[in-house]
């Protein structure tokens, strides 16, 4: 465990901050729209992280976040406005994605994979380690930006795997010609209501084994995600945890193939069990909407 005088600057400093930005992830993908849309986010990841790296982190997202980009201090805050006060800085963030996807209208898409932070050489301060989850939309200029980021810390990993790959739900499909966005977004929030209602009366456990996809992903503060229904289930085993969560805000796709919603969460347990926020990615295949990766960002306690 990191020691506690670099463990809470990392939930206030670094747990917002952290972005995806992608590397080469080898040979161009087919050309169909989407897969198109995929290749020139993994390009626009690759000129942010250069950018960071070159110039500093703060100059990268002042850069590349979208003017209404979202950032969790542990809770929702434009992400501009906080970079704009932020000092500059010689730490160096590195990072890239072992896993992206887009939709199939190529408005909206995600990636995410490791993180490790190197602090500035005066501190004498270890690096730090964790996963970030960024969510990109594509805006009226054609280009790339950041939406939403957070991310989780953990201990310095053994290993870490940085195998490039698509989820295993990857789509390249046309898009429907008719798509009612807004009653999509509506079906997503009472999907929403009927998860926290599950939460709360029979367990995390169990509402994930209702409405997480085969390959879904679990994000927690201390551990590396938990990847695939089967895992996230087998982690969540004899745990009695419940909660409930209210989504604030649902963005959906052109398409109505992927979608994201955050809000806060609150133990149900006892009053000082947990509380924070969550993101989850959601994701529909074969007319169903499935969560595909759930994160959270807990409030600091006192």
């Amino acid at each position: 465990m990191f020691p506690k005088k670099y463990k809470a600057s990392m939930k206030t400093r670094l747990l917002s901050f952290s972005v995806a930005v992608a590397i080469f992830v080898g040979p161009a993908l087919c050309q169909t729209p989407q897969s198109s849309s995929l290749n020139s986010l993994v390009e626009s990841e690759r000129a942010f992280a250069a950018k960071s790296v070159k110039e500093g982190m703060k100059k990268a997202f002042l850069a590349y976040l979208a003017d209404d980009g979202i950032i969790f201090r542990p809770g929702p805050v434009n992400g501009k406005t906080a970079w704009e006060k932020a000092k500059e800085s010689t730490a160096r963030l590195e990072w890239q994605p072992t896993v992206a996807y887009v939709s199939v209208a190529g408005d909206l898409g995600y990636t995410s994979g490791p993180w490790i932070y190197t602090p500035e050489a005066h501190l004498d301060q270890p690096p730090r380690y964790g996963y970030f989850v960024s969510i990109w939309k594509k805006q009226k200029d054609g280009r790339w930006r950041v939406a939403l980021d957070v991310g989780t810390i953990n201990e310095h990993p053994e290993k870490v795997d940085n195998t490039f790959s698509f989820p295993a739900s990857h789509q390249t499909t046309k898009p429907s010609k008719r798509v009612d966005v807004n009653a999509e977004r509506r079906l997503l929030l009472k999907l929403e209501r009927e998860f926290s209602i599950t939460t709360e009366s029979d367990g995390l456990n169990a509402a994930f084994k209702k409405y997480l996809a085969s390959d879904g992903r679990m994000y927690r503060q201390g551990n590396p995600p938990v990847i695939g229904s089967e895992a996230v289930s087998s982690a969540l085993a004899g745990s009695d945890a419940k909660m409930n969560s209210t989504a604030d805000v649902c963005v959906v796709s052109r398409s109505g193939d992927l979608a994201y919603t955050y809000g806060k969460y609150q133990s149900t347990q006892t009053p000082d069990a947990g509380s924070g926020y969550f993101v989850r990615i959601w994701k529909k295949n074969s007319g169903n909407w499935k969560i595909v990766l759930d994160i959270v960002s807990p409030n600091s306690k006192e």
